[in-house]
């Protein structure tokens, strides 16, 4: 209780920078969920402890950003923890790159399909 209350006092000034926020908002996420799932595309689908399905919408409620904020902070805390050497870029370049690199595998796995199929 006190850590998050520590986080929330800290995210409500602006001495942080977009990156401390991402990380603070997704330890709050952490610190508000009580067990976590991942969907068919490996996101997390948290669930808050005191009973609601929307961890993000709680914890955007607390920090006075909007839910899509809160999600693509854990997103990109996510994909910093799995690729380090993004750590410093930019929230959007992190993201976009990743994507790319999603799409880039999604279609190398669609190509020999298509081919053995047409």
């Amino acid at each position: 209780m006190i850590k998050e209350y520590v986080i929330l006092d800290n995210l409500l000034r602006r001495h942080l920078s977009k990156e401390k926020r991402a990380f603070l908002n997704a330890e709050l996420v952490k610190m508000n969920t009580k067990e976590q799932d991942r969907d068919k595309d490996g996101k997390f689908l948290p669930l808050c402890q005191n009973g609601t399905t929307d961890v993000y919408q709680e914890v955007a409620n607390k920090t006075g950003v909007s839910r899509r904020t809160v999600a693509l902070d854990c997103e990109y805390v996510e994909e910093i923890q799995n690729h380090p050497e993004l750590k410093g870029k930019k929230q959007s370049v992190v993201l976009r790159e990743i994507k790319k690199e999603k799409d880039k595998k999604r279609i190398e796995e669609e190509a020999p399909n298509k081919r053995l199929n047409g």
